[in-house]
């Protein structure tokens, strides 16, 4: 997960410099809905939920890698 308000923030540069047409996609409260709905999902299916706002994209990695009990540089 990450703070939908960060969220839309990016989503409104991509569609910026992707010249997407105008949707709800970057609307925050649709943002917010949507991650709602995720949490939802997770939390039924029994999944863990990782905040990534404010994490690069090596530290969400490895957390991500500890979860499944994978070792960092370990061969798969």
């Amino acid at each position: 997960m990450i703070d939908p308000q960060q969220l839309a923030e990016i989503r409104t540069r991509r569609q910026t410099d992707w010249r997407m047409t105008t949707t709800s996609y970057n609307d925050p409260e649709h943002v917010k809905a949507e991650m709602a709905w995720a949490r939802r999902l997770y939390g039924r299916r029994g999944w863990p939920i990782l905040d990534v706002t404010d994490q690069a994209i090596e530290e969400t990695a490895a957390r991500v890698l500890a979860i499944v009990g994978v070792e960092p540089g370990s061969a798969t």
